[in-house]
């Protein structure tokens, strides 16, 4: 796998390239990153070796330059004003651009998507794009060889692939490009008709059918650079036995820019105009005219600028102007090249036994600043600097003293009688070019060999000899290497199980090639290419990555156990469950039962006839809940148990069990809980709710991926007509509404970018037992990115209004209001962060606002160790809570080991009115929240509530007991825990609050005096770094075992009391102070943050998490055990 940012980021913002960028060779991998701005960057490669170790390597930093991006196809007066195609003129991919790639194997299967239907094959794609009139544009990735019988279909009979737009000169917005230094069209070429704003680059033309790029009639804004071209396919006519032509112009074709290409020993270059009347506009700079022989370029009626070409060796001819063509030759540097320019029937043209351009009209040219060594012909009008004196009538060339010199008038052809139309210094015109973009002319060669063609010179090497300066017959060795040629790439898109990968740790550094052979402002890429022999070492802890790329087929670290929980509760479910299998009649009238949170109403009759079975492969815990009041005893697997006020929690072996009458009784709800080691493949069925028991609750797939018929694979640039597996990936949303309920959708690593919201609709539900799963592939980074979306409180990135789906491991960022809206039932979210959404990260409410009663609000859902941050809305920064469970929030919903900081709201946000009633119970456990109010960076207005922990609101309007354990608050802008005017009777166990009230002192670390009475608050811990200006905790309720900060004074040490005044001193027959210090706690010592700026610059989700994703504070504000209140506050779990 392999991965790029900018060099000025956090290893946050890395991000993955799409597999086929990854290719093998002989004794290395390689990996290229398209479509980068100007810039410095950074890659980092991860391996995965045999035994599924890992082992990652970054890279220096690499710079990456603009291409040069000059000429008329950049002109401000042509069409378009472009010709990058698929791209930005920064480099980056256009927002919306389509990347499709065309390999020796995908050339007939690849997919995109045009005219709103998917169209597969390489040239099939192109023939819809003559019918689309949207634009949109493509970017299609040669990658290796592709030959003519790899294409599905080719629309040119005499070039081979077509691009062709509906009408004259349509807007196609296609970027045709190599990647690496290998890609290669081998058997056809390119014909162009009808299309603007297309450009080819970074690929190899060999053995091309007719020409290699014909770009014949009304093209405009075509950019043509960084290719290599060799021979074509020997033609009918004696001046074809190289091919024809390699890059043609003609057909009312303008605005062209062909540019740091590298010609090998062409017979004809480039014909600039065929059988055109009018004027159209071409450039020519940084070619490498390398032995080619002739047409460097052949001009007819065209305005062509040509400069910082290298004509090297060329036994024929340089430039050669016709029919009232006017070209300024510029600053190219002219080696061997035997007429360096020509105009017909005049100067060197009219020394020959026959004139070189079939008795047309001449063309003028205006040359300045070039170098000319070793030409035989070169005939100046006003100077003798050529090889003969001047000659003012038949002339090659009109010799300007400066650039913006322009030719006088009375320099005309011989034949026709042309001037010279001085379009370089018109007004008129636009040539795309400024005097800084011109290189030195003693630079040009250096500059050229350096840069043309392919990226680092391409994979073919070849080496002319003095005598081919001269010699233009067909090199046979050379022709039959091209003819032979095939690609040394092995495996695209990482190991295909053909390779030997070593198993052992590399200790030598890949050594990294920065685009080095792009153009002069320009590469293509950062590439990490190593060599077989590095040399670096690596230290003694730390081994570099090895040169190879992970296996398909990834593996991730065990926990020691899996917990693995079936829970059927009978008021949502009924009787229907793929897990027990029960038998029986069911009631709604024996009353109703309250355990954990869960307010029960049906059950199940326990009757002769009732019977309930089910089987576990291992030991397990048996709960069985019932009404006490009508409910004695009940047998399991035969045995009689009684029950102890309605419940009975038994111990049962592996193996089928039964559950029958032993009493009348009711049941309510059952709960199976077994662990599984680490060795077995777990399969564990998602549950209908979870317990609020204070042990974390273990990842419910932490296992390998095992992927079975119908999962689905999608990727970032995956087609909603892919087949949706691993080498055919298919788009997010499309996957989606397609995934069955039991299967999974695997996410390949990397952002996908939407501006829209995606809504899993009410009726797009998994089942009990059956969770339609959203899972990142390997466990790696993938993120859900709605960046662009404007602030909004309809622009939620995703609603989840379905029911059984399980999100696992997928970050969700910068949507316009909430990053998820949670409105559907029994849905799990594990491991998943939501950061840099307008308001809170994740919230739980209704989505359907018609659904008034609590019974239709979500329910049943788990938020299991997921991490929220930075969320923040910019109209007032009051609104972005990281968690949201509000206002219309249903039964059974549950937080359990996340990480909610730096949001600019609270941490979490329990409220409820009494126009929508009491919501739910809410359960938070094993949770911590800190910094909330600001974000990260310290940024912020501090204009939010800035709680930790608020548990409801409306002034004992709405009262509703919610459960927080084993959790801990600190540093947060308000409270640390706040009942916020609940009114119901919170229950709060072994949680610690510290130094909260950061940006507003009057704010204590526990806040808890509007609830009722019977509240419960039991072992809890308040400490304030400086007591004496920490404010007064407040409590309405029973406190037990608890230490109680009061300002001014310090902080007292509570066995029991019953606080009726909220805001009293406690003053108890037990009212000691008790001291707590710093050095109570294992560390006070928080992980990058900075006091003074008040920022937090560490990956909490990583740092405060062990290896199952569970919460490890690392002895952060944790108790030490030789401290006399450890029992107390926050512990275990966190």
């Amino acid at each position: 796998m392999a991965y790029v940012k900018k060099a000025s980021e956090s290893d946050a913002a890395f991000v993955q390239l799409d597999s086929e960028l990854i290719r093998q060779y002989a004794g290395y991998w390689r990996a290229d990153a398209p479509g980068l701005a100007a810039g410095s960057y950074v890659m980092n490669i991860v391996a995965v070796m045999k035994d599924g170790s890992r082992i990652s390597c970054k890279t220096g930093t690499l710079d990456v330059k603009a291409h040069d991006r000059s000429g008329f196809a950049f002109s401000s007066k042509s069409q378009y004003g472009t010709g990058s195609g698929a791209y930005n003129d920064d480099g980056t991919l256009k927002s919306n651009a389509q990347v499709v790639y065309v390999t020796a194997d995908t050339a007939k299967t690849c997919k995109a998507v045009v005219g709103g239907k998917e169209i597969t094959g390489f040239q099939s794609i192109l023939d819809a794009k003559q019918k689309d009139t949207t634009g949109t544009p493509i970017d299609f990735r040669i990658i290796g060889r592709v030959s003519r019988n790899d294409l599905d279909h080719i629309s040119s009979s005499a070039e081979g692939i077509q691009i062709k737009g509906k009408s004259a000169y349509a807007q196609m917005n296609i970027t045709v490009e190599g990647i690496g230094e290998d890609a290669a069209v081998h058997g056809f070429g390119f014909l162009v008709r009808n299309a603007g704003n297309v450009e080819f680059r970074n690929f190899a033309l060999m053995a091309f059918m007719d020409d290699g790029i014909s770009l014949d009639t009304k093209n405009c804004n075509i950019w043509v650079h960084n290719m290599d071209i060799f021979y074509g396919s020997t033609g009918g006519d004696a001046d074809q036995a190289k091919g024809d032509g390699s890059v043609d112009v003609k057909g009312a074709s303008t605005t062209v820019t062909i540019s740091y290409v590298h010609f090998w020993d062409s017979g004809k270059c480039s014909l600039c105009g065929m059988s055109d009347s009018a004027e159209f506009l071409v450039t020519y700079h940084h070619n490498w005219f390398d032995h080619s022989d002739s047409r460097h370029a052949r001009i007819r009626v065209a305005s062509v600028h040509l400069y910082n070409n290298y004509y090297d060796g060329n036994a024929k001819y340089g430039v050669g102007t016709t029919k009232g063509s006017s070209a300024f030759v510029e600053a190219n540097y002219f080696r061997n090249c035997k007429n360096p320019m020509m105009s017909s029937l005049q100067g060197s043209d009219a020394r020959a036994d026959k004139g070189t351009f079939s008795g047309e009209n001449g063309g003028m040219i205006k040359a300045y600043g070039n170098v000319v060594e070793g030409a035989s012909n070169l005939v100046y009008a006003n100077s003798d600097a050529g090889t003969m004196s001047a000659d003012s009538k038949s002339f090659d060339a009109y010799l300007a003293s400066s650039r913006d010199e322009q030719v006088p008038s009375s320099y005309t052809t011989v034949a026709g009688g042309t001037k010279y139309n001085n379009f370089d210094t018109s007004s008129s015109y636009d040539i795309g070019v400024k005097a800084s973009d011109v290189d030195k002319v003693e630079d040009v060669p250096a500059v050229v060999t350096k840069y043309a063609g392919r990226m680092n010179g391409g994979d073919f090497k070849w080496t002319f000899s003095a005598s081919d300066d001269t010699n233009y017959s067909v090199d046979t060795a050379l022709k039959s290497a091209v003819v032979s040629y095939k690609s040394s790439v092995r495996a695209i898109g990482g190991y295909n199980g053909k390779a030997e990968i070593p198993a052992e740790t590399t200790t030598q550094a890949p050594t990294v090639k920065p685009t080095e052979k792009a153009t002069e402002k320009a590469t293509q890429a950062p590439t990490v290419k190593p060599t077989e022999k590095a040399t670096e070492k690596a230290t003694e802890k730390e081994t570099q990555a090895p040169t190879v790329k992970p296996t398909e087929k990834e593996t991730q670290s065990l926990a020691p156990s899996v917990t693995e929980t079936k829970i059927h509760n009978f008021t949502k479910n009924g009787k229907t469950s793929s897990y027990f299998k029960i038998t029986g009649n069911l009631s709604k009238s024996k009353g109703k039962v309250t355990y954990n949170g869960l307010k029960l109403t049906k059950c199940l009759k326990i009757e002769s006839s009732t019977k309930i079975t089910f089987k576990t492969d291992s030991d397990a815990k048996l709960t069985l809940v019932f009404n006490a009041s009508n409910s004695s005893a009940i047998k399991v697997d035969g045995r009689e148990y009684a029950l102890d006020n309605g419940i009975l929690n038994i111990e049962i072996k592996a193996g089928e069990h039964s559950i029958t009458k032993a009493d009348p009784a009711n049941l309510f709800y059952i709960e199976v809980s077994s662990k599984k080691s680490s060795s077995e493949e777990t399969t564990t069925e998602q549950t209908s709710e979870s317990t609020t028991q204070a042990p974390t609750e273990k990842p419910s797939d932490s296992r390998p991926e095992t992927p079975v018929e119908s999962d689905i694979y999608v990727s970032p640039s995956g087609k909603a007509s892919a087949a949706g597996s691993k080498n055919d990936p298919m788009d997010f949303v499309t996957a989606i509404n397609k995934i069955s309920a039991g299967k999974t959708i695997y996410m390949a690593e990397g952002t996908y970018k939407y501006t829209q919201t995606i809504l899993i609709n009410e009726n797009n539900s998994g089942k009990e037992g059956a969770y339609k799963t959203v899972k990142a592939l390997g466990g790696k980074k993938v993120t859900i990115d709605f960046d662009g979306m404007a602030e909004a409180g309809a622009n939620r990135g995703i609603v989840l209004d379905g029911s059984y789906w399980h999100f696992y491991g997928i970050d969700i960022c910068n949507a316009g209001d909430n990053g998820m809206l949670l409105s559907g039932d029994h849905n799990i979210l594990e491991l998943c962060q939501f950061y840099a959404n307008h308001d809170s990260g994740l919230q739980i409410s209704r989505y359907n606002t018609s659904y008034n009663t609590i019974d239709k609000w979500p329910s049943y859902n788990r938020i299991l160790n997921c991490t929220a941050f930075n969320n923040k809305d910019e109209a007032t920064a009051e609104n972005a809570d990281g968690f949201a469970a509000k206002l219309t929030c249903g039964e059974g919903n549950v937080f359990d080991g996340c990480i909610s900081y730096c949001n600019s709201d609270d941490g979490w946000d329990l409220y409820a009115k009494p126009a929508t009633g009491s919501i739910g119970v809410i359960t938070i456990r094993n949770c911590v929240a800190f910094g909330n109010g600001k974000l990260t960076d310290g940024t912020g207005s501090a204009n939010g509530d800035m709680n930790g922990f608020k548990l409801g609101g409306s002034n004992g309007a709405c009262p509703t007991p919610h459960i927080v354990e084993n959790c801990l608050a600190f540093n947060n802008g308000a409270t640390g825990f706040t009942d916020n005017g609940n009114g119901g009777a919170i229950s709060m166990k072994n949680c610690t609050a510290v130094n909260n009230g950061v940006f507003n002192s009057a704010k204590a670390n526990f806040m808890c005096y509007r609830t009722s009475s019977g509240a419960k608050y039991t072992n809890l811990v308040s400490y304030m770094a400086d007591s004496r200006t920490g404010a007064t905790d407040q409590f309405l309720g029973t406190v037990t075992n608890s230490i109680y900060n009061y300002k001014g004074v310090g902080t007292y040490w509570v066995n029991s009391w019953k606080a009726t005044g909220g805001k009293t001193k406690y003053t108890g027959s037990e009212a000691n102070d008790h001291k707590i210090t710093s050095s109570d706690f294992v560390s006070t010592t928080i992980p990058g943050y900075n006091a003074s700026k008040g920022s937090y610059a560490t990956d909490y989700h990583t740092t405060l998490r062990n290896a199952d994703g569970s919460i490890n504070m690392n002895g952060l504000f944790q108790l030490r055990s030789s401290s006399d209140i450890a029992r107390t506050g926050a512990g275990a779990g966190l």
